[in-house]
């Protein structure tokens, strides 16, 4: 599997993640794969939405053809009734489009 199979996987599997006991998705389509967090952008993507970022590839020393690919996934999440925005994802608002 390529770097970009596996982001573009990830990114796929995090779009059809629903809450628990509904149909109604978490994420949805808002889920992008990006070589950098948006920090300055951020006001402008939908609320949540989760950014799988790139780390890159290392290939291991003793067999060339097998690469160790890392990446990780920022959530962006805005609860103007929380300090830290966990609400929205922990005490779920579960209908959000």
């Amino acid at each position: 599997m390529t770097p970009k199979a596996l982001l573009i996987a990830i990114r796929d599997a995090l779009r059809l993640l629903c809450w628990t006991g509904t149909s109604n998705k978490i994420f949805g389509a808002n889920v992008y794969v990006t070589p950098e967090t948006p920090i300055q952008q951020l006001a402008q993507w939908a609320k949540p939405s989760a950014f799988v970022i790139d780390q890159g590839t290392t290939n291991d020393p003793e067999h060339p053809c097998i690469m160790t690919q890392t990446f990780s996934i920022n959530v962006f999440v805005e609860n103007v009734g929380s300090n830290y925005g966990e609400a929205v994802i922990l005490g779920g608002n579960r209908v959000t489009g």
